[in-house]
């Protein structure tokens, strides 16, 4: 392709050898040319930056897993209680599943909630 550019070779014939018609040869030749510009085109040193969440949406979510890793401690800390006091467990306040969904987890949460302020009451 670069030899035809320099007027070496006739398009005709590079079409030949690579096997390829006039027009695609035309849009390969244009793509190639297009990714040799944007290669030399100046760009900033050193490794591109990471694209982040905004501060706001980034500050949201970690407050929410903050909220949810506090709640998983709490729990973790009556489920403690209750085994060192010889106490059977509910299955809904039992540990959580790797697959379980959204609904199952916000069951078991507002269960264990539940079951929380019960011992709470009575303890």
């Amino acid at each position: 392709m670069l030899q035809t550019l320099a007027g070496e070779r006739a398009v005709g014939d590079a079409c030949a050898e690579l096997g390829v018609s006039e027009a695609a040869f035309h849009a390969l030749r244009e793509k190639l040319l297009q990714q040799m510009v944007e290669l030399a085109e100046p760009r900033r040193r050193g490794r591109p930056k990471k694209e982040s969440l905004p501060a706001a949406e980034d500050g949201e979510r970690l407050r929410k897993e903050l909220q949810r890793a506090e709640f998983e401690l709490y729990l973790s800390q009556i489920r403690e209680e209750l085994l060192r006091e010889g106490i059977p467990l509910p299955p809904e306040v039992q540990r959580s599943k790797k697959n379980e969904s959204r609904a199952e987890r916000r069951r078991r949460e507002k269960w264990a909630r539940r079951y929380a302020a019960w011992l709470e009451r009575e303890g």
